[in-house]
């Protein structure tokens, strides 16, 4: 797309509205220190807790100063109290392709 891929965090245990998302992509192997927040303090909405899912994107500006097939990696981590405490999520290694 135009703006960029979508990225879509599936449902977690306890998914609730108001829980707070921060998901950030950093550069790897292509640039170590090039990073972008999708989303920071992002709240969960109704919408997502029935949809089962928590969508962001990945800018179109981002992927392009990424070297295709080097690696890049995308942290999550949700709040579920306010913003006081996160919760880091299962880091993802991720390849650019064509």
């Amino acid at each position: 797309p135009a703006t960029g891929a979508p990225f879509v965090l599936s449902k977690w245990k306890f998914m609730a509205a108001g829980q707070l998302v921060t998901i950030e992509a950093k550069g790897g192997t292509s640039d170590p220190t090039l990073k972008e927040y999708l989303c920071e303090g992002a709240e969960v909405e109704e919408a997502d807790v029935s949809a089962g899912q928590f969508n962001a994107v990945l800018t179109k500006s981002f992927l392009q100063k990424l070297t295709l097939k080097s690696k890049f990696t995308v942290s999550t981590k949700v709040s579920f109290d306010g913003g006081e405490t996160y919760l880091s999520f299962r880091l993802l290694e991720l390849t650019l392709v064509d």
